[in-house]
């Protein structure tokens, strides 16, 4: 089981530009600056009709992507809130991680498609 989730997800490693937000409040509204960004090979993938069924919350949508991490290649995880995109392509704001470093040396963001990209 663990080789073959480390398998799938190294296969379909990709450069994925992420970069963090900062937000501070200027005459009363909230501004959001980003900060320069890093590459990382990760795998990017939409989510499935399978993972939506359960998303109890309604969350989510077939516009979001989960992204794969292998956690033994960067041991520090990306801050929720954070940016990753495909270069030059649609944006995705990192809203939940989960740990599955005890299933195959990995780990999972739950990202949401930023409106107004492509």
């Amino acid at each position: 089981m663990i080789t073959s989730v480390f398998r799938a997800i190294n296969r379909l490693k990709q450069e994925i530009h992420c970069s963090g937000i900062i937000q501070v409040r200027v005459k009363g509204k909230t501004v959001e600056t980003y900060q320069s960004g890093v590459i990382r090979y990760l795998a990017m993938l939409p989510l499935t009709a399978e993972f939506l069924k359960y998303d109890k919350d309604g969350t989510y949508t077939h516009k979001d992507v989960m992204v794969y991490e292998e956690v033994s290649q960067y041991p520090e995880e990306l801050p929720l809130r954070s940016i990753v995109r495909k270069l030059d392509t649609t944006m995705y704001r990192i809203n939940e991680m989960k740990d599955r470093n005890f299933e195959g040396n990995y780990r999972t963001y739950l990202c949401k498609k930023i409106e107004g990209t492509p």
